[in-house]
Parts: structure tokens; C-alpha cells; sequence
């Protein structure tokens, strides 16, 4: 892929946000089933503390847009169900 044309997902891959039923934003890892194996999470690679700040820093920014925080939210609770 073009990796300056990459989707948020890619480049925060394997994190995702997700919002508690408290309005908390955690960082959790994305469990989503693939049509393949990531070795990030296959392998259990650490991943750098300073990815996982900026990672939180971009989320918290970007769930202040009302639609993008809406989205979140409904993605959290179907997660929670």
C-alpha cells in the first residue's frame, strides 16, 4: 500500500479506541478477525510506549468531532455486547 495515503486504522493498527460506558477512552487491541495473521499479535511483539502515547494523543483529539466520537461509542458498545 501507499503509506502516506494509509487510513487512521492502518497507522494505528493493532490499536483501537474504545470508549467505557463511563465516556473513558482506553486504547484496547483491535480483535477483529482478519483474512490474516498479524504478527504484532500472533507473535506478541511490545509495541513502543511512545506509538501507544501518540496513539492516545490522535484519538483524543479526533473523538472531539462529535460524528467520529458517535462512531467510537456505537463500535464500543457492540463490543461490550
Amino acid at each position: 500500500c501507499d503509506r502516506k495515503i494509509r487510513p487512521i486504522q492502518c497507522r494505528t493498527f493493532p490499536l483501537i479506541p474504545h470508549i467505557s460506558r463511563d465516556g473513558k477512552l482506553h486504547l484496547i487491541f483491535d480483535e477483529n478477525e482478519f483474512p490474516y495473521d498479524c504478527p504484532i499479535i500472533t507473535e506478541d511483539i511490545g509495541l513502543n510506549s511512545d506509538f501507544i502515547m501518540v496513539n492516545y494523543d490522535v484519538w483524543s483529539i479526533l473523538i472531539k468531532n462529535p460524528l467520529v466520537y458517535d462512531l467510537i461509542e456505537f463500535d464500543s458498545r457492540r463490543r461490550d455486547n
